[in-house]
């Protein structure tokens, strides 16, 4: 079974969307939200921002990033490179610098850039981005699609730089921005097959009955037979639906260890991740993770502190 679960997590496609889908994670988020309150927001916030005028020596921004940053080209021209790609980008172009992937980008010599940048932070954040279509294969909108999003990434940044802080007027801003890459990114419309519908109605029941949510619960609030639901849920997934209940944990552990309170000690997270045997919650995720829950939080600390 814990195979079954780490070779899940190992698709970061799947994860996201069938556990980050930004349709159905908000009652998650609610939850850790009100669990993790204080004046930052915990599901998307504005980490870091800015408008950087490059000079035509600068040399290249590279490597693994901590954070997804989208920027937007104000002015002149520069280079993204990403997966061995090459995009040649000019004024009111958006790039994105994936998270966890070798990113390169640096000016033009004779025409330098200037670009707006905002990381990303919070629980929802990689969801967002996977919902706009932004990827390693997809993460340049080129400038005459993009064009149009100058003053919603201004403002983002310049509401962020009066408080020094992901204000709620930032965040504001943050969801107007998102709003616009949506008309540009998204379709308007969406099919969802019945198997994906089932799908999507089972994690919601899981997040809304809670981490300590057993198959029978589920299968019942779904309104289907629980070998029948289970059967479903591993076609499309590969897992069970005792499997996914404990994936959804582990992935509810996990955005406790990468957005949490510091100070939350590894039982606290076991406990409310619905494991009351700490011992078994760490082997656990060390089966699928690779690293013990504290190993995997100093490890994201670094490379965020490194971005």
């Amino acid at each position: 079974m814990n195979e079954r679960i780490r070779l899940f997590f190992s698709d970061a496609e799947k994860v996201e969307r069938y556990l980050a889908e930004p349709r159905s994670v908000y009652s998650r988020i609610q939850r850790i939200s009100k669990e993790l309150s204080d004046i930052t927001p915990k599901d998307l916030f504005v980490k870091v921002c800015g408008v950087e005028k490059c000079a035509s020596t600068k040399q290249p921004t590279a490597g693994e990033k901590a954070l997804n940053s989208i920027h937007y080209v104000i002015d002149g021209k520069g280079t993204f490179i990403v997966k061995g790609k090459e995009y040649r980008l000019t004024k009111g172009s958006v790039f994105c610098a994936m998270r966890n992937l070798e990113n390169v980008y640096y000016p033009d010599k004779d025409e330098p850039w200037t670009y707006a940048f905002i990381g990303l932070g919070g629980v929802i954040a990689d969801s967002i981005v996977g919902y706009l279509g932004l990827n390693d294969d997809h993460c340049v909108i080129p400038q005459d699609k993009a064009a149009g999003l100058r003053d919603a990434f201004l403002d983002t940044v310049n509401a962020f730089n009066e408080d020094q802080t992901s204000s709620f007027k930032t965040i504001s801003c943050l969801y107007a921005l998102i709003a616009e890459l949506e008309n540009i990114c998204c379709p308007k419309k969406r099919t969802v097959s019945q198997p994906n519908r089932y799908l999507f109605n089972t994690l919601a029941c899981i997040r809304n009955i809670g981490v300590n949510a057993t198959a029978d619960e589920v299968a019942k609030a779904v309104g289907l037979n629980r070998i029948y639901l289970s059967r479903l849920i591993r076609r499309k997934t590969g897992l069970s639906l005792r499997d996914m209940i404990i994936s959804m944990r582990l992935f509810i552990a996990r955005d406790y260890l990468e957005f949490g309170d510091k100070r939350m000690s590894i039982k606290e997270i076991a406990n409310l991740s619905g494991y009351e045997d700490v011992k078994y919650f760490v082997r656990l995720f060390r089966s699928v993770f690779g690293v013990s829950p504290k190993e995997y939080r100093d490890n994201y600390d670094k490379k965020l502190i490194g971005s």
